[in-house]
């Protein structure tokens, strides 16, 4: 618990070291939330197909897109780990008593983002709740929003684990990014069977979409149970790559 403390500590250092930095942080956040914002409001003012969607779950999902987002946040240290096993400079990390991958986000994560994005995204996402009923909802979205998140994020770690067999994994990390870019856009009016499967199994789905039809509609719920199997499976794939990984791997040292 000292540990990140401390690594929150110097994260929030970091962006008060110049004295603009904080501003412009915070500017970059707005600009965006309010690119979003009225991109699919302007969508909506133009009578646009948004099939049986209304302006209460298009607020809702801009608050799940937000929320997983800030956990994005969270491990942009990942994308430095193909350098690391690359460099045989990983030692540093796996010698100190700590997990690994821990210690390589929380040395770059950028707290600050996290703690603009996070909060008005629970926000937005919560509008709408007025009972006890309504926000049991709103749990189940949010638990399965983070959830997802998390296992997009694993999932983005299993490909740069594969660094340590082909050296340079960056073209299918960067590939998986553009493919998880698209949680920022409604997902339900894809009817083509074979995209609905891919993004299910990459839970691209379930970040924001399936979240959204939980809180506003009521439905998609059955489908928690498969992305609690698919978070079984990830954690499970990415320790045994991970150990697999360890022993090829070759230190500079």
């Amino acid at each position: 618990m000292n540990f990140l403390l401390e690594a929150i500590k110097i994260s929030f250092k970091k962006n008060f070291a110049y004295p603009l930095n904080f501003i412009f942080v915070i500017l970059d956040e707005l600009i965006d939330f309010f690119g979003v914002v009225i991109l699919w409001y302007s969508y909506m003012d133009q009578s646009m197909d948004l099939q049986d969607w209304n302006a209460l779950a298009l607020t809702n999902f801009m608050g799940f897109t937000l929320i997983s987002s800030s956990i994005s946040n969270l491990f942009v240290g990942t994308a430095y780990l193909p350098d690391l096993i690359s460099e045989g400079s990983l030692d540093l990390y796996l010698i100190r008593p700590y997990g690994t991958f821990a210690l390589i986000n929380l040395e770059r994560c950028n707290f600050l983002r996290f703690v603009l994005t996070f909060p008005l995204g629970l926000a937005l996402a919560a509008k709408g709740v007025h009972s006890l009923e309504s926000f049991a909802f709103y749990l189940l979205a949010l638990f399965t929003c983070i959830t997802a998140s998390f296992v997009l994020e694993f999932m983005g770690i299993m490909l740069y684990v594969f660094s340590f067999w082909l050296k340079n994994s960056s073209m299918l990390s960067f590939f998986f990014r553009m493919l998880t870019s698209i949680r920022k856009y409604p997902l339900h009016y894809i009817t083509n069977k074979v995209i609905k499967i891919l993004l299910t199994l990459v839970p691209v789905l379930f970040t924001a979409t399936i979240p959204t039809r939980i809180q506003s509609f009521h439905s998609g719920i059955q489908l928690v149970v498969i992305l609690i199997g698919m978070t079984l499976v990830t954690r499970y794939a990415l320790k045994h790559l991970w150990l697999k990984g360890l022993q090829s791997y070759e230190s500079a040292n």
